[in-house]
């Protein structure tokens, strides 16, 4: 049900739903009648948009004592038909916020669904539903610590790999280095590594066992020359600029290639 607000409250939503299901179990009539379009304003109708050129009486649905509007649809006799609603939330749309909500024996099916939910949960987390909260916050909190420590240690990695590399540079200040396990992150923190050492090497670096991650860095003047030579042999598409180029390549298992194409062009590269 699409609603002309701009947002609801939690508490607004828990006293809207339980106003509603007040309304269901009073079993109040749902009658149909009609009326002309002249009619409308005086029984204070609260009409839909009607098709352009519409002529003839109007059907309306009224909830006695509650609600009286236009429309053509289905209906129950009385409101207890309805058995319960259940709200179950609301999102942004353009034109005001968006109510999700259930009625009758779907109301019943979500709450079959929620405990066997409760259920699922409590035999993974091991505890019982009062405390699945606070099991599953301390276990985010976990996750982001080993993210963290994870992190640390990449760096630390990627550092000594890129001073390894800088010291094995050859003699064309040129060094490769390939793991397929390797993303772009960890990649550009060994080529960044590595120049920090020795600013003047052309690093080249990749992941993935046939395609990954491609990363160059080096002087500016030396990577706008090498990028071309790069993309062509690793089917490679990316972009930088200052001195690193990366982007995904298609043939990463290629790298020698690259290698022994830029240590022949040492001159020009």
């Amino acid at each position: 049900m699409d609603l002309d607000e701009d947002a609801l409250a939690p508490d607004r939503l828990a006293d809207l739903e339980a106003a509603v299901n007040a309304v269901v179990r009073r079993a109040l009539p749902v009658c149909v009648r009609t009326a002309a379009r002249e009619e409308m304003a005086a029984l204070g109708v609260r009409s839909r948009l009607l098709p352009a050129g519409f002529e003839g009486p109007l059907r309306l649905i009224e909830i006695d004592g509650v609600d009286l509007n236009t429309c053509g649809g289905t209906h129950v006799a009385n409101t207890s038909e309805l058995q319960a609603i259940k709200l179950l939330g609301t999102e942004r749309v353009a034109r005001g916020t968006r109510l999700h909500f259930v009625a009758g024996g779907r109301v019943l099916r979500e709450l079959e669904r929620a405990t066997e939910r409760d259920r699922d949960l409590s035999r993974v987390l091991t505890c019982g539903r009062d405390e699945h909260l606070a099991s599953i916050e301390r276990l985010v909190a976990e996750r982001r610590g080993l993210e963290r420590t994870v992190a640390d240690l990449k760096a630390a990695l990627a550092t000594r790999i890129g001073r390894d590399l800088a010291e094995s540079g050859t003699a064309s200040d040129f060094c490769a280095y390939s793991d397929p396990d390797a993303d772009c992150d960890l990649l550009r923190a060994v080529a960044l590594a590595a120049r920090a050492k020795r600013p003047d090497l052309l690093v080249l670096a990749t992941g993935g066992a046939v395609e990954g991650p491609v990363v160059l860095a080096g002087p500016e003047a030396r990577v706008a020359v090498a990028w071309p030579i790069v993309a062509e042999i690793l089917g490679a598409r990316g972009g930088g600029r200052d001195g690193m180029r990366q982007g995904r390549a298609r043939a990463a298992n290629r790298i020698d290639d690259v290698a022994a194409r830029l240590a022949s062009d040492a001159g020009h590269v």
